[in-house]
C-alpha cells in the first residue's frame, strides 16, 4: 500500500505528532459526548422549517416513526410529508428546529416555552377561530434520553387547561415492537394517532431519536 510522508502530513497542516494530537482530542470529544447523552440536534442550526397542511383538521395529520424520521400522512388525500423531529397539531405538522429560538433546546433542557407557544402560532395560522387542544403529547425520545421539563409543562396547563401526557415506561397494550428502545416513542405516537383518529383535537412535539 502507499505510505503517506511525514512532509506530506506536514503540508496538511502540522507534524505527525499534531495530528494525533488533535485526533485524540477529537476522539475524546466525541466520546464526552456520546456519554453526556447529547447529539446533532443539541448544536441544530437554524433553517427555515418545512410545513404540512391538511385537507381538514378532522382526523390529520397520523405520523409513523422509524428512527430519524418521522412521515405525517393526511388520510383523506394521501399526501406525505416526511420530517426528522416534528410538532404537529390539528390539520397541520411542522419540522421541529431545536436551534429555531435564542434559547436552543438540548436533550438535557428538553422542550422549552418558546416550543409550546410556536405550535399555538402554527394553530393561528392553520385556522385563528380554533386555537383549543383536547390533548398534548410530549415524547421524550425512543431511549428516553429528551428530558421532561416542567416550565414547558406548566406552560400548556396554562395555555390550553390541560396537562401534558409525557411518554413514559409503562406497559404497552397493542403489540407493538416491546424492546425497551422502543417503548417511550412508540407510546408517544401511538396514543397521539389514537387520539386524532377518534375525533380529539391533538398536539405534539415529537423527537424521533435518542
Amino acid at each position: 500500500a502507499d505510505s503517506i510522508s511525514d512532509d506530506s502530513i506536514q503540508v496538511m497542516g502540522g507534524s505527525p505528532l499534531q495530528l494525533v494530537a488533535a485526533l485524540v482530542v477529537i476522539h475524546g470529544a466525541a466520546a464526552a459526548l456520546r456519554q453526556s447523552g447529547a447529539g446533532p440536534m443539541d448544536v441544530q442550526a437554524y433553517v427555515d422549517e418545512r410545513r404540512f397542511y391538511c385537507a381538514k383538521a378532522e382526523g390529520c395529520p397520523l405520523l409513523s416513526h422509524t428512527w430519524g424520521q418521522v412521515i405525517a400522512t393526511d388520510p383523506s388525500t394521501g399526501k406525505t410529508a416526511t420530517f426528522r423531529d416534528v410538532m404537529a397539531g390539528p390539520g397541520w405538522a411542522k419540522e421541529w428546529n431545536w436551534g429555531h429560538h435564542p434559547e436552543h433546546v438540548t436533550h438535557a433542557t428538553g422542550p422549552m416555552t418558546p416550543d409550546v407557544e410556536e405550535i399555538m402560532q402554527e394553530m393561528k395560522l392553520y385556522n385563528p377561530k380554533a386555537l383549543n387542544l383536547d390533548r398534548f403529547y410530549m415524547s421524550i425520545g425512543v431511549k428516553g434520553a429528551l428530558a421532561n421539563n416542567q416550565t414547558t409543562d406548566d406552560k400548556i396547563k396554562e395555555m390550553w387547561g390541560i396537562e401534558p401526557v409525557v411518554g413514559k415506561t409503562e406497559e404497552l397494550v397493542d403489540e407493538y415492537d416491546k424492546s425497551q428502545s422502543k417503548m417511550f416513542l412508540l407510546q408517544s405516537v401511538e396514543r397521539y394517532n389514537s387520539a386524532v383518529r377518534g375525533g380529539a383535537r391533538a398536539a405534539i412535539l415529537l423527537h424521533s431519536t435518542c
